[in-house]
């Protein structure tokens, strides 16, 4: 067998999407993380069971009417909690992925503006992270070129109110 040979079986994806440019590690350009945020922020919420990943013990889930994506679920003044909670273990699930498939900066966003917008809308807390790693998360969210103004309003509010606690 000839190692040089890109069908052989033994191929690293991995290696291969590196030299190809294709590495979700890569750095990316800034316009570059605002397209793919505002793409994620628009995306529908998919209510069909198992689309986020599994569902919480309890009641089915339904999304209010005025909630059709995840800025809008982010944006609501009383989001569902349950909602909340999935994307905040999507956005934990795409971080711990070997392979993952969205660059860490979308991965770390998905997965702490939600438990900012629980905090802040609901005075729930969907994580055992403490505040000061809450406000630390808020203020990086804020530092972030790519992130949009309702993510980073939700991150100034955060702020404003972890500071007080």
């Amino acid at each position: 067998m000839n190692p040089h040979d890109p069908t052989a079986p033994n191929t690293n994806p991995r290696l291969l999407a590196q030299m190809l440019g294709m590495d979700a590690r890569a750095k990316w350009r800034t316009e570059e993380l605002a397209a793919m945020f505002r793409h994620q922020m628009s995306a529908p919420l998919d209510p069909t069971p198992g689309a986020l990943g599994p569902l919480p013990a309890g009641a089915p889930l339904v999304l209010p009417a005025d909630t059709a994506t995840f800025g809008e679920l982010l944006r609501h003044p009383k989001p569902s909690l349950e909602w909340l909670v999935l994307v905040k273990e999507l956005g934990r699930a795409l971080r711990q992925d070997p392979d993952l498939p969205v660059p860490e900066e979308i991965a770390a966003a998905l997965y702490f503006l939600p438990i900012l917008a629980a905090r802040l809308r609901l005075n729930e807390r969907i994580s055992s992270l403490p505040d000061a790693r809450l406000h630390e998360a808020a203020a990086h969210l804020l530092a972030q070129p790519f992130v949009d103004e309702p993510a980073r309003q939700l991150a100034r509010a955060s702020l404003a109110l972890l500071s007080k606690s």
